[in-house]
């Protein structure tokens, strides 16, 4: 399984993102109701679209590039859910593939060849 995970073949890479795709665009066809998280950043989203300040305006407690990031998907569509759903579909798939290249290049993961006792662990008479 870890042998999996180690490759950097694009063909590997391209099966988990088949996987993360299988498991995620279901949710987002089905209509599934908002999460409070996602409320809130519509509403913090259309507040700021509308012309309020934050921080003056809106009392929230959202940073501000986050609250930016939400009006201007506002300004693309009016309470775009699909947006903000796809948008983290997004983020989720690179922040998975920057970690598994991090993750190879440090070589974190054990080759199947050493996962047997070690030469200095054997015991020698």
């Amino acid at each position: 399984m870890l042998q999996f995970f180690k490759s950097s073949l694009p063909t590997r890479l391209f099966a988990l993102l088949l996987l993360l795709l299988a498991l995620r665009l279901p949710l987002l066809w089905l209509g599934i109701a908002l999460t409070p998280v996602e409320l809130r950043a519509l509403l913090v989203g259309e507040r700021l679209h509308e012309g309020a300040l934050l921080y003056r305006d809106l009392y929230d407690s959202t940073a501000p590039l986050s609250a930016a990031l939400f009006g201007a998907l506002d300004f693309v569509g009016s309470r775009p859910v699909w947006l903000y759903r796809i948008l983290a579909l997004l983020l989720l798939a690179f922040q998975a593939l920057r970690f598994n290249f991090v993750l190879n290049r440090a070589d974190v993961h054990p080759s199947v060849a050493t996962w047997g006792p070690s030469p200095t662990c054997s015991s020698a008479a």
